[in-house]
C-alpha cells in the first residue's frame, strides 16, 4: 500500500509492504535524469525488520524444498514442521498469522520538497523491481510521451527481465 499526497511543491508518503517508490530527478551537470529510491523496501532481507519479526517469535529464512533453501527470506512461525505463513514482506495489511509473529502494518512515512528538477516518480510493487533496475525504470518511463504508455513500458521491460 503507498500513498503520495501532493500540496504545492511538498510529497508526503506512507507506505508499506511490497511497493517501492522512485523519483527521476534531473542531473544539474548532465541534464539526464536518475533514480532516487524514496522508499525502504519492507522485506525479511532489512535487518531492522528481520530483527522485529525474531524478537516478537518469528523465524526468517528462505523456503526450505527439496533438501536446499530457496528464494527470497520470508516469514515463518518457529514451531517445528510450521511451513506457514511464509510471506515476504514483513509489513502487509490483514495477515493475522503473520502478525502473531512480528509483521506489522505500520506505515513509514517520508515529507520532502520536490523541485522543477524532479520529473517521474513511480510507486511499484516488488513484482516490478524484481526485474528491473531503478535507474533502467525511470529511463523507461521518461523516454514515454504518457504515463499511460509509461506503465505499459516499465512493466513489459520487468517482464523481460524476469
Amino acid at each position: 500500500v503507498t500513498v503520495a499526497v501532493l500540496r504545492r511543491h511538498q510529497l508526503t508518503m506512507a507506505w508499506l509492504g511490497d511497493s517501492r517508490s522512485v523519483l527521476g530527478r534531473e542531473d544539474r551537470k548532465t541534464g539526464k535524469l536518475r533514480a532516487a529510491q524514496l522508499t525502504r523496501d519492507h522485506n525479511c532481507d532489512d535487518m531492522v525488520e528481520a530483527a522485529r519479526i525474531r524478537r516478537c517469535g518469528g523465524k526468517v529464512q528462505q523456503y526450505y524444498y527439496c533438501g536446499r533453501f530457496v528464494g527470497p527470506k520470508r516469514i515463518w512461525l518457529k514451531e517445528p514442521g510450521q511451513r506457514t505463513p511464509g510471506l515476504m514482506v514483513s509489513r502487509s495489511v490483514g495477515d493475522e498469522v503473520a502478525h502473531s509473529v512480528g509483521c506489522i502494518a505500520d506505515p513509514e512515512m517520508l515529507e520532502m520538497d520536490l523541485t522543477v528538477r524532479d520529473k517521474v516518480l513511480i510507486v511499484a510493487s516488488d513484482g516490478v523491481w524484481d526485474g528491473i533496475s531503478n535507474q533502467k525504470a525511470v529511463d523507461i518511463a521518461w523516454a514515454c510521451a504518457t504515463a499511460a504508455e509509461a506503465s505499459r513500458a516499465v512493466v513489459d521491460a520487468a517482464l523481460d527481465g524476469l
